[in-house]
């Protein structure tokens, strides 16, 4: 099991700069998902996929995970909330 995150964060979208929202929007990813996983369909395909989101539901829910040695999982709820929880 994780250890505790080392943030939890949370907050409305247009409460971020213009800055803010670029940096927290622009996920790259180096690497490769699990062969057979369905983000390695995802990323091959493009479905579901925009800009290295995964798009749950239009304009409701998208989430992005970044693993590279530590954990980063970001999330936009109803275009509205960003979340962001990152481990070390």
């Amino acid at each position: 099991m994780l250890t505790e995150p080392v943030h939890v964060w949370a907050t409305p979208l247009v409460s971020l700069s213009d800055q803010q929202r670029v940096d927290f929007e622009n996920v790259t990813a180096s690497g490769w998902p699990e062969v057979g996983s369905r983000m390695m369909t995802r990323l091959l395909s493009g479905v579901d996929m925009d800009d290295g989101w995964v798009v749950v539901q239009d304009d409701v829910y998208r989430y992005t995970v970044l693993q590279e040695g530590t954990l980063l999982v970001r999330s936009v709820i109803r275009n509205y909330l960003a979340t962001e929880v990152f481990w070390d």
